[in-house]
């Protein structure tokens, strides 16, 4: 494996970039999974294998995966549906929401062998088990009681952010936009929205709800510490999300 990699996901497909260690060599393969976009790519640390949340009108959404550093891809076998719904392809059954489109996947723990987190529009959370091939929902994120009042932001109801805890194993936090910023300690059973200092998008309501987070992350020194570009800036949290304070000096 390369020094370096980027993963550069475009709406023609996907592109690699690599250097050595000194940069001195450096090149970018690709377009590979064409006609496809590319929400997001990762490659999962613990396996090789690089996940790409990949989607086309013509096949509708997926997690695809490729074990050869992109030179030949596979399909999930079970794809990212809803239990009662459709999808883009034509897929699935129901009256039930439609998975539009997929934003982000995230692998596991090292002490999650085989798990690999998604996130969706409209914003769901989904996980798999077998490194990707079959896909269910955590349903607890969309039983909260704020749900029914999340509202699309510019680019779609997405869950487009997903961070695990690397010290807590049933913390993990989840970005809706244009919802917020959401934390489970409990491993996805139950999430509480941490907007607490973010500045409003919407009208908070009942349950806080509103922000349009656009990334976040956690501090790899510190996992209580968090960052996040907002759409009303940036912001930083010391607490694992409890509260968050502007840090846009000097920006």
């Amino acid at each position: 494996m390369p020094e370096a990699e980027l993963l550069i996901g475009t709406r023609k497909g996907l592109f690699i970039a690599r250097s050595d260690a000194s940069r001195s060599t450096s090149g970018v393969t690709g377009p590979f999974l064409r006609s496809h976009e590319i929400y997001h790519a990762v490659r999962d640390l613990r396996s090789g294998r690089i996940f790409a949340a990949a989607n086309t009108p013509f096949w509708g959404p997926d997690v695809v995966h490729s074990d050869d550093s992109g030179e030949s891809w596979n399909d999930s076998a079970t794809p990212p549906r809803f239990a009662t719904g459709t999808d883009d392809s034509g897929g699935g059954e129901g009256d039930g929401p439609t998975v539009q489109h997929v934003w982000n996947v995230t692998p596991g723990r090292t002490s999650e062998p085989g798990v690999v987190y998604a996130g969706v529009e409209p914003a769901a959370l989904f996980r798999s088990e077998d490194n990707g091939l079959n896909w269910a929902e955590m349903g607890g994120l969309r039983a909260h009681p704020s749900a029914e009042r999340w509202e699309p932001g510019n680019g779609g109801l997405c869950l487009h952010t997903i961070v695990l805890d690397p010290d807590r194993p049933g913390r993990m936090y989840a970005g809706i936009s244009a919802a917020g910023v959401f934390r489970s300690d409990d491993g996805g059973e139950t999430w509480s929205v941490k907007n607490d200092g973010i500045t409003e998008v919407l009208p908070a309501g009942e349950h806080n709800i509103g922000r349009c987070p656009h990334k976040f992350d956690l501090d790899p020194a510190d996992p209580e510490v968090i960052y996040l570009h907002g759409h009303t800036g940036v912001f930083r949290s010391d607490d694992g999300a409890e509260q968050w304070h502007e840090a846009m000096d000097g920006l």
